[in-house]
């Protein structure tokens, strides 16, 4: 059901308003994880993919390595097992810099996909996204989707896709380093969506 959004002046909120509009729609906060001065390659979120919902949004900002020149990945994971086969996550990104150049990626089988999130400064934190991961506890393939703003000496925008290519019901994920380091700041959000 829709929420209710045309109460008129001076109409009553009742009980039953509350309960049958407000509670029925957007998305629903799950955790949040906030790293700071941080040692860590990688960050694992547990048990955040349930039968509840069927997509998620995870909100993404603050990202800060310890190298320069590093991009923020991701892999499914069930059982606190990361997802890691040679081949199964493809990337299709579309990139467009300030100065108007185009800067897309594309792969057609990693270990991990990308959140598009990049930053090449080790003193400033740039880089944020929103993905969208839709059916990740179903037992099919997991389908991706990110918007991105990045820092690589000067602005970025990246938008896509990615393809969990296994037909596996997840539980989390981990976000990582697109190579060594660790990841010095960074805030993550992750919420569900409802239902109805």
């Amino acid at each position: 059901m829709p929420v209710k959004s045309n109460f008129g002046s001076g109409e009553v909120l009742t009980a039953s308003d509350v309960n049958t509009y407000l509670t029925n729609g957007g998305l629903v906060y799950i955790s949040e994880t906030l790293i700071t001065a941080g040692s860590a390659t990688s960050v694992s979120f547990n048990n955040v993919f349930t039968s509840t919902f069927d997509n998620y949004q995870v909100i993404i900002d603050s990202f800060r390595p310890s190298v320069a020149d590093r991009g923020l990945n991701f892999r499914m994971r069930v059982g606190g097992v990361d997802a890691a086969g040679a081949t199964d996550y493809k990337n299709a990104f579309l990139g467009l810099t300030a100065a108007g150049a185009t800067s897309n990626f594309t792969s057609t089988g990693q270990d991990n996909g990308s959140t598009g999130v990049f930053n090449s400064s080790t003193t400033v934190s740039h880089g944020s996204a929103t993905i969208t991961f839709f059916n990740p506890a179903r037992t099919e393939r997991t389908n991706i989707q990110s918007h991105a703003q990045l820092f690589a000496t000067q602005l970025f925008h990246r938008t896509g896709s990615v393809l969990h290519d296994l037909a596996t019901a997840y539980d989390g994920f981990t976000l990582l380093l697109s190579s060594t380091g660790n990841i010095t700041t960074l805030r993550v959000r992750i919420y569900g969506y409802r239902q109805a």
